[in-house]
């Protein structure tokens, strides 16, 4: 079952889902002596309700938009691109530095939760906070199969049911558990779904019902519920 990625906060994970770049801060100089953090309530799409000098970005204590030292224009990482994981955010406007894998940071958009809507042509509305909160981030909507597992060397093809998006097969890091182990963070070895039948959550390998290669007192088993239907039908997981 595909989870929705989950951000890796510094606080908890980064100093071990998600830095590859510089762990020091770009140098700052020509900030505006201003306050780092403001609790002012503000629209991180919109980019509405803070002072000059300042953006907003997403509370992960709060779930809400909160005002924060801004960058000099000649100083912002490109969108999409690494990003200060320590020190001041330094993503441009509509943009948060966030990690999906525990090693690189980058610059992902805003959207939408409930709707799933906002993102960029290339991007999906996969990344939830960590706290209940109206906005998500934005990821590439890199395409993958889950029975050829065509992604790259450190990442897998997950595939399942995502609300207001339909069936999504894409690419996400690589975790370290294998069949019938808890999922580690919601993810599993390369080829491994991280599914529930009821209980905690564990990895269980990907399968062609037509051609089944399950390991040994598994087999494969109906993938419906995990949104394989129609011409997916033969996808399934080993139980």
């Amino acid at each position: 079952m595909l989870h929705r990625l989950s951000i890796l906060l510094a606080v908890a994970t980064l100093s071990a889902w998600l830095g590859g770049c510089d762990p020091s801060p770009t140098p700052m100089d020509d900030l505006v002596d201003i306050p780092e953090e403001v609790e002012l309530p503000c629209d991180p799409i919109a980019q509405s309700g803070c002072p000059e000098s300042m953006r907003c970005l997403l509370s992960f204590n709060t779930g809400n938009g909160h005002c924060v030292t801004a960058v000099a224009p000649s100083q912002e990482a490109p969108p999409h691109g690494l990003c200060n994981q320590s020190g001041i955010d330094n993503c441009p406007p509509g943009y948060q530095c966030i990690s999906l894998d525990g090693t690189s940071a980058h610059c992902h958009p805003f959207c939408l939760q409930e709707s799933r809507q906002g993102c960029p042509e290339t991007m999906r509305c996969l990344i939830d906070p960590p706290v209940p909160s109206a906005f998500a981030f934005c990821t590439a909507a890199q395409s993958c199969h889950v029975l050829t597992q065509d992604c790259g060397e450190d990442q897998t093809c997950v595939g399942g049911i995502e609300e207001n998006l339909g069936l999504i097969m894409m690419c996400q890091p690589v975790g370290g558990s294998t069949q019938n182990q808890a999922c580690e963070e919601g993810r599993c070895a390369k080829g491994l779904a991280c599914i529930s039948t009821g209980g905690p959550a564990f990895c269980a390998t990907y399968c062609d019902e037509g051609e089944p290669s399950c390991p040994v007192t598994t087999t494969c088993q109906d993938g419906a519920a995990l949104g394989f239907v129609d011409e997916l039908a033969h996808v399934g997981v080993c139980l």
